[in-house]
């Protein structure tokens, strides 16, 4: 994880290009609601329904290999395509992210310490470009309650599912 935030934001240079830009906080919070359910989706994608569809990666070397593999792809189309073709270079820089990430993954398995690079990854490299200064504060507010709404209720509902799931199996106090 720390190979893939080098990488992506000391050795590309966006870190450096954000603190020139001296953004306002007001700014940087826009581009953080903005970036937290864009990069939410892409993390759900490679880090819940990637390793979900791979069956027994974590038994099996040549399935983690595979599940890396798969998450690095993911990466490098979806931002090929968000590149409308036109992109390759970003789109092959994000495909080694997603790499890194992948690996991260595969040690650690936690969803949200992989997520939160990702987003930190997300977030500097976009203030870099700063092309969503404009961007409706309207729409990046109703975007950020509406991905907190749907944790929120997916928690809930893990939760209600976790504890009948103890009172079936008789470890829960009834």
């Amino acid at each position: 994880m720390v190979l893939a935030i080098i990488f992506s934001t000391v050795l590309s240079g966006a870190i450096f290009k954000v603190v020139e830009l001296k953004y306002s906080l007001v700014l940087i919070l826009k581009y953080i609601l903005l970036f937290f359910p864009m990069s939410l989706g892409i993390g759900l994608f490679a880090f819940l329904l990637i390793p979900n569809t791979v069956q027994d990666w974590k038994k099996n070397k040549m399935k983690s290999v595979l599940l890396i593999l798969s998450i690095s792809i993911f990466f490098f189309l979806s931002f090929y395509v968000d590149s409308l073709f036109q992109d390759i270079e970003l789109a092959a820089t994000m495909g080694f992210i997603g790499l890194l990430l992948g690996l991260s993954y595969l040690f650690l398995g936690n969803f949200w310490v992989v997520y939160t690079t990702l987003f930190i990854i997300m977030l500097v490299n976009t203030l870099a470009d700063n092309k969503y200064d404009e961007y409706s504060y309207w729409v990046v507010i109703v975007s950020t309650l509406l991905s907190l709404t749907i944790l929120t209720f997916d928690f809930i509902k893990n939760r209600k599912n976790k504890n009948r799931n103890l009172y079936k199996n008789g470890n829960g106090k009834r």
